[in-house]
Parts: structure tokens; sequence; C-alpha cells
């Protein structure tokens, strides 16, 4: 499995080689880091991100600029990971079961028998 890490680093060195004036090691790196983000499992793209929890793809890149999501630019393309997607969605769906569940008064709570008797 290829990590996001990997893409990251190795686009980095691609950067690196570049600034160097290395354009054959830049080239190459370049080529492995593209064949590397067509075999990555567990990424999607924005689009497919924005779908699973029905946001907008601007949303998608700012929740990646913000740390919420876990993502990458990898060659011109957002790349998302499947897990910090589904994280979000857990979260979200904790709140809903929370949001419909009633909370006692504060007359409910007065009217309940004390636990320190």
């Amino acid at each position: 499995m290829v990590r996001l890490q990997t893409l990251t680093r190795l686009s980095q060195l691609e950067e690196e080689m570049r600034q160097a004036g290395r354009t054959a090691e830049q080239r190459a790196l370049h080529v492995a880091r593209l064949r590397l983000a067509r075999l990555a499992s567990g990424l999607v793209s924005t689009g497919v991100a924005a779908r699973r929890l029905d946001v907008s793809i601007p949303t998608v890149k700012r929740w990646v600029r913000h740390g919420t999501l876990a993502g990458q630019r990898i060659s011109g393309r957002w790349l998302v990971t499947e897990e910090s997607v589904d994280r979000v969605l857990a979260a979200r769906q904790a709140l809903d079961a929370l949001a419909g569940e009633e909370y006692p008064t504060p007359e409910d709570m007065h009217a309940a028998p004390s636990s320190r008797q």
C-alpha cells in the first residue's frame, strides 16, 4: 500500500532535484510519483470525498489545508485518505446521534433522587 507520506516525500525530492538543476532525476521522481499515485489504495479524489461527505470540492480542499482531512496535492490533483473521510463521517454520525437524544431539564435534575443519600 502506498502511503500519502511516501507520495509527499517523493514530491519534496522532486522539487529539490528541480532546484538543483538535476532534470533527469526530477523527471524520474515525477514518473515514479505519478505511477505510485495511480496504485495508491486508500486515497480518493476530492470529488469522491465531497460526494461522500455531502460538501463541495472547495470545502474538501479547505479541510485538507486545515488538517480536518488528511490529503495532499499530487501532480495537480488533490487526493484525500479514505480513512480521514471515514473519521469525519463517524464524527458526524456520533453528533447526529447525540442531537436526537433528549437531555434532562433542570427541573428533571432537581426531581431526580440524589445518589448522595
